[in-house]
């Protein structure tokens, strides 16, 4: 970044967990790798650039900071599929607060309607294929994509590409797998009994209000 390598804007992606962030991310890691500090920490599974992509308050501060120089995508989901998925992905019920993760989940809420930050339904990510998405990443930062996506490429592909993520990994995908189903319907009835109806309504309220999709046609 010193070095002016830095294309601009800077394109961050962000979101709650289990959201979708990681197929976002990879889409625009190998499509605008000039727009991302892609700089090794002491976490082989992170770099600086998706470091804090699960932290509202870092990214948060970004989005005010950046001003034009930046954007932030924003994946987003209902916070009951989210935290389904995030039991699912952990290994259990017992590894969950669910009390804790509304309260992580509800954070979010300010980010999603910051004006320096496009959301993204979870619905819309894995319901598009990766140069679909490519485009409309394309449209919401008003930048072409530096290397084009190739009409064939699966999120899985992109993820061996470039070493990020774990497409093998039954738990942690979020992309479709029937080996995944009983143990994510399992958890979802856990999840909704536990919040109680009313509570699963407001939630599902305040996700509409946040989840309006942008730069899909």
């Amino acid at each position: 970044m010193l070095q002016g390598r830095l294309a601009l804007p800077v394109i961050v992606v962000a979101g709650y967990p289990r959201s979708g962030t990681t197929s976002l991310q990879t889409v625009v890691r190998v499509a605008y790798r000039p727009h991302i500090p892609e700089i090794d920490t002491a976490d082989a599974r992170f770099s600086l650039w998706e470091y804090p992509k699960h932290s509202p308050g870092s990214i948060k501060g970004f989005a005010e900071h950046a001003a034009e120089n930046g954007h932030v995508l924003c994946a987003v989901r209902e916070f009951v599929d989210s935290v389904t998925s995030l039991v699912v992905g952990r290994g259990g019920k017992d590894k969950v607060d669910l009390e804790f993760e509304k309260w992580r989940w509800e954070k979010w809420l300010d980010v999603y309607t910051h004006p320096r930050v496009s959301v993204i339904p979870f619905t819309r990510i894995t319901s598009s294929t990766p140069r679909q998405l490519c485009g409309s990443v394309a449209h919401l930062v008003g930048v072409k994509p530096e290397f084009p996506i190739d009409e064939s490429a699966t999120y899985d592909d992109l993820m061996r590409r470039v070493g990020k993520g774990d497409p093998d990994s039954e738990k942690q995908s979020n992309l479709p797998s029937m080996a995944r189903s009983r143990d994510l319907e399992e958890a979802r009835i856990w999840v909704k009994e536990s919040l109680g109806e009313s509570e699963v309504t407001r939630l599902r309220d305040l996700y509409a209000k946040v989840s309006v999709p942008q730069g899909f046609n």
